[in-house]
């Protein structure tokens, strides 16, 4: 057993290139593009149950990962009750990832840098998915909904592969190296897998199904939606040492996370993405304070920032409180989105 796990590990290992991960993601567009013609609902829920529980519980349990190293450097700053230290220690042969890291909240160069309780938000997430693929699975193939599934089949099967892609990149391997191409990995997959999220949130909306169908996926799409941005900032923060542009892109991404929330309530998108793009924002005020309080890191415009995220926090749960009172299938995002 364990020499199967090794062969599989090192397989993965080997698959896991800038070069190849595209050529993956171009193989299931090819393949989703088969789960848009006549699908019987046994097929339909093979898709959802496949790709919920083999392509993206399997990608997320693999190790490895920087918020995975990111959350060991809270944890054990917690444990030892010390600031982590100002030096940064240069990056070693083996690409181990500076320290402290250039996406941490204490000591980083990012803006975009959530409060470690933000994180909570993915409990919820993978709750609600996993009570919403029994309910596929449970669902009796004369359904109504079906019609609809077999339209968000091929977003929802994309969506968990793009996250899977994400789990593969987002790793020192990826964020420090020299190739272009392996920098951008990341940030690309995570959005992908937002605008596939949205998407099928946009169709459920849209054939009117009831919010406990939609639910799941908006929660998912609205937290994506928050860590495409904060991912895009952090490759910045591992590449370059440019307060100035750190401040300019955490202004434009507050902008993006506030606009969407606008966009997709006022468009009778329902409120839960607003909803959690202002718990998101919230998190980033906390994060920026925590920097500020510590005095460790990129401090140029973060106090700055830390006050607007809270603001953009209040407007968005505005929003979301608007959004639910205006959800209507015959809306913006139901049309134009879906």
């Amino acid at each position: 057993m364990t020499e199967l796990s090794t062969n599989i590990s090192n397989t993965l290992s080997t698959l896991n290139q800038p070069y190849i991960l595209p050529l993956i993601y171009a193989s299931g567009v090819r393949l989703s593009t088969l789960f848009l013609g006549s699908m019987t609902p046994l097929k339909i829920k093979l898709v959802f149950a496949t790709s919920f529980f083999l392509i993206n519980i399997i990608s997320v349990s693999m190790p490895g990962r920087l918020d995975g190293e990111l959350a060991k450097e809270i944890e054990t700053s917690k444990k030892t009750s010390k600031k982590i230290s100002k030096k940064i220690s240069k990056k070693t042969s083996n690409n181990k990832p500076l320290s402290p890291s250039p996406i941490s909240i204490v000591g980083g160069r990012t803006l975009i840098a959530p409060a470690p309780w933000a994180f909570a938000i993915w409990g919820p997430i993978y709750i609600s998915e996993f009570l919403l693929i029994l309910l596929i699975l449970s669902t009796s193939s004369t359904s109504p909904l079906f019609q609809t599934l077999q339209t968000v089949s091929p977003y929802w099967f994309l969506s968990n592969l793009s996250q899977a892609l994400w789990c593969a990149s987002f790793r020192t391997s990826y964020v420090l190296s020299p190739n272009p191409l392996s920098n951008i990995s990341s940030p690309t997959y995570l959005t992908l897998t937002t605008l596939c999220l949205l998407k099928s949130h946009a169709v459920l909306v849209s054939s009117g199904s009831p919010w406990y169908i939609t639910l799941p996926i908006a929660l998912h799409g609205g937290w994506t939606s928050a860590a495409s941005l904060v991912n895009i900032n952090g490759a910045l923060a591992y590449k370059l040492n440019s307060p100035t542009l750190q401040l300019l892109l955490g202004h434009l991404s507050l902008a993006a996370a506030v606009s969407l929330a606008a966009y997709v309530s006022s468009g009778g998108g329902g409120g839960t993405v607003p909803i959690v793009l202002s718990w998101a924002l919230r998190s980033l005020g906390d994060g920026m304070r925590t920097r500020v309080k510590g005095k460790e890191g990129n401090l140029y415009g973060a106090s700055s920032i830390g006050k607007i995220a809270d603001l953009g926090s209040a407007i968005t749960a505005g929003f979301g409180i608007w959004g639910i009172k205006m959800q209507r299938s015959d809306g913006v995002w139901g049309k134009k989105i879906g």
